[in-house]
């Protein structure tokens, strides 16, 4: 008797803090999809355009940007670049506080890039597909096919990944050099 009311006690307990992660993770993803909205409409206002114009520019429609920039909107790390490139800016200017210049030599698609950075520290940490799903609360379904190239990653999914390989977002959004 005394056992089961142990394990059912434990059992709450572990599912409370459970529960407890989860949301605060949630609260995490919310938090950045807030920085790259603040940092989108840094950027537009510092180039001096409207939201039409920007948005003409980026190819995307005007209520996308709104969408974005009132960070309401999660968006694939291919609609990150689309900005980041209105901006005249790396996709990396738009996760962080700083402002990082574009390339102009052709280098790997953001998909390609954000693939490298994460296979390369995945495997510094030693950390199989699994560890790295559980500590991102993603499937191991979700990286396994993210590291063929074969899924699409939007910002909250980008996000989870670099705070579970404890890396800032942008770095895994940057330019490796060899």
């Amino acid at each position: 008797m005394v056992s089961n009311i142990m394990v059912s006690y434990f059992g709450l307990r572990a599912l409370f803090v459970f529960r407890k992660l989860a949301s605060a993770m949630v609260i995490n993803s919310q938090n950045f999809l807030e920085q790259v909205a603040r940092r989108t409409r840094e950027l537009r206002n510092e180039a001096g355009v409207s939201q039409d114009t920007f948005a003409a520019f980026a190819g995307v429609h005007r209520s996308l940007v709104a969408k974005v920039e009132s960070g309401n909107r999660n968006i694939s790390i291919e609609t990150l670049e689309r900005l980041a490139i209105a901006a005249g800016v790396d996709a990396a200017s738009l996760v962080s506080d700083k402002r990082i210049a574009r390339r102009e030599e052709p280098t790997a698609q953001i998909k390609e890039r954000v693939v490298q950075n994460i296979r390369r520290l995945r495997n510094e940490r030693a950390y199989s597909q699994e560890k790295l799903s559980a500590r991102a609360g993603l499937s191991r379904n979700y990286v396994a096919l993210l590291e063929v190239s074969n899924q699409n990653i939007d910002v909250s999914s980008l996000f989870k990944l670099a705070e579970a390989l404890d890396v800032p977002p942008s770095e895994l959004l940057v330019h490796q050099t060899i």
